[in-house]
């Protein structure tokens, strides 16, 4: 069939498939009826919970129970319908009887929570920073089906307690998890400044005298050590001159007292006389050189006097003079070369010298006479009381250089000790900033909690309890017999034209003459016989019979399967007066 199809077309083709079109339409219809009639109704009864934010100001007090009304609400969701809560409210509500001997637990506790329905509620509000209104949560529904109404009440009411309770809970327990998280911390950190504490304690101890904050009075007293130690020294310097000069002027005094000549002159014994000439000598030689005419005239003098005296010996000249040849060579070392004549000829009157003392040492000699000249005692004893001073100042310098030594190990050690000491004090003082910070977050905690616990923080109210529904949610009945209508014209209409596509006998003028390219002379109409009129009439009889056995069929099962079919018409006449 090749001809193009038009308006007419169709509609000989409905003609032609009227029984095709009108058989699947009408058997679909009638189950889309018998469907929307048999299922039965269900009921749904609706919860709706207020999230109110907490009555004290968040300028004055702050929960610690934080995150988005969605998160908490799904966080909540999932707890009050998980397979535990659903399984004991199934348990004591006694839901879903006529499926315990049919299904397993948990195919029950699924198909609840499909019955189950949470839906946030939201609206635009104003973001406090001054941003572009939002969308918030600001309350949700929570829903339950059922074909008992009462029992949907009943189940819906139970649900929103839940709800409500596990908020109570979740926010008490979380504000009491934060107390003891950070108690523990706290306690921690406690602990563990403790430890720093005894540490540094420790520290001190061994360090004593290196610590940072001594640093300045340590400089100060190697300052003033500094000042005693060169005080000491000039005092030292003084007292040498004091016993030098000393010992020059008793150098000059006769120790011995002798009686006086005629003329008034002192005269004294030729041992005083020697002595007399060696003083000169000294004198002479302090401040001469020894090629000087004086000092060659008083050594002769000197000579001539000891061949008089005899072979004594006198221990304290020869000392003397070689202290003053070993003063003399140091004070030409410092300016001479060891090569230099002056240098040379000291070097050997000091070994005469060493010598003359070594034979002086070793011959007899006579007892020392006692001094007597007050004079000479006098200088003796300032000779000898200087010494001691000197003596005592040394002893003095030494304590001080030692004392010195051991303040410039404090100041040497003290970066080390600073640095380790400073190392300990960050550490302590990063453990008291920490314990401080957790001191005020636990306080702020525990007030949270106090929020909590009176429940004047963020909390669900119930503003809209669940009712007992009066009508029913599901099904649509209406719905379900227009769909079936017009499925089951669409489905006959499909039928026709599927078959209509199958067929290829001619049917039409116009298939004839797309079929030969020639156009018909005449249309002849089609004169059925008696037998195509009996079989015609055969097949309509057969066609009514299947739809009427269908019918009867569907009450069969109605009856059998799900009511009986007194219940079944009564329950049709009173919904079919509700709706109609």
């Amino acid at each position: 069939m090749q001809a193009k199809a038009d308006i007419r077309t169709y509609i000989q083709i409905a003609r032609r498939r009227r029984y095709q079109i009108l058989a699947p339409a009408l058997a679909i219809f009638a189950l889309s009826v018998a469907l929307a009639l048999v299922l039965p109704p269900v009921y749904r009864s609706t919860a709706t919970v207020l999230i109110e934010t907490q009555n004290v100001s968040k300028d004055f007090l702050q929960t610690t129970v934080s995150g988005y009304v969605e998160q908490r609400l799904q966080s909540i969701s999932q707890v009050v319908l998980g397979r535990v809560n659903l399984m004991n409210l199934i348990q004591k509500m006694g839901l879903y009887p006529d499926l315990k001997d049919m299904f397993t637990g948990e195919e029950i506790v699924a198909k609840m929570q499909k019955d189950i329905n949470l839906e946030p509620v939201q609206t635009e509000v104003n973001n406090p920073s001054g941003a572009r209104a939002g969308p918030a949560t600001i309350a949700f529904n929570i829903s339950y089906e059922g074909r008992n109404p009462n029992k949907v009440a009943e189940v819906a009411s139970e649900l929103a307690s839940l709800f409500l309770q596990e908020n109570l809970k979740s926010r008490e327990q979380t504000a009491k998890a934060t107390v003891d998280f950070l108690e523990k911390q706290q306690e921690d950190i406690r602990q563990e400044m403790l430890s720093l504490e005894g540490k540094i304690s420790v520290f001190k101890e061994d360090h004593l005298t290196e610590l940072p904050e001594l640093m300045q009075l340590n400089v100060q007293t190697m300052e003033k050590l500094e000042k005693d130690k060169a005080a000491l020294q000039e005092n030292i310097r003084s007292l040498q001159t004091r016993n030098v000069y000393l010992e020059g002027q008793l150098a000059t005094i006769d120790p011995h007292l002798s009686g006086g000549g005629g003329d008034g002159q002192r005269l004294g014994s030729p041992r005083e006389e020697q002595e007399r000439l060696r003083r000169r000598y000294m004198s002479l030689k302090a401040t001469l050189s020894d090629q000087h005419p004086d000092v060659i005239k008083a050594q002769r003098e000197l000579a001539a006097a000891g061949k008089e005296v005899g072979g004594g010996r006198d221990d304290r000249y020869l000392a003397e003079a070689i202290k003053d040849k070993q003063a003399r060579l140091a004070r030409l070392s410092e300016t001479l070369s060891d090569k230099h004549p002056d240098v040379l000829a000291l070097k050997r009157e000091i070994a005469e010298l060493e010598k003359a003392r070594q034979t002086a040492a070793s011959a007899p000699q006579a007892p020392a006479d006692d001094a007597s000249n007050p004079a000479y005692i006098n200088l003796k004893t300032q000779i000898v009381s200087t010494t001691m001073d000197i003596r005592r100042a040394q002893a003095d310098l030494s304590r001080i250089t030692g004392l010195q030594a051991e303040y410039q190990r404090r100041l040497e050690g003290t970066p080390r000790v600073e640095q380790e000491y400073q190392s300990l004090n960050r550490d302590y003082e990063s453990a008291k900033s920490k314990y401080n910070e957790l001191a005020n977050r636990v306080m702020a905690a525990r007030e949270s909690k106090g929020l909590e616990e009176s429940q004047i923080g963020d909390k669900f109210t119930l503003i809209a309890p669940p009712l007992v529904p009066e009508k029913p949610v599901k099904p649509q009945r209406l719905l379900i017999i227009l769909a079936g209508l017009v499925l089951g014209l669409g489905s006959g209409a499909g039928l026709a034209l599927l078959l209509e596509a199958l067929d290829q006998s001619v049917s039409t003028p116009e298939d004839l003459a797309a079929l030969t390219g020639r156009p018909p002379l005449a249309a002849i109409p089609y004169l059925p016989t008696p037998a195509e009129l009996k079989a015609k009439s055969r097949r309509r009889r057969i066609i009514l019979g299947v739809c009427a056995g269908c019918v009867l069929a569907l009450l069969v099962l109605a009856h059998l399967f799900f009511m009986p079919l007194d219940l079944l018409l009564l329950g049709l006449s009173r919904r079919l007066s509700a709706i109609f």
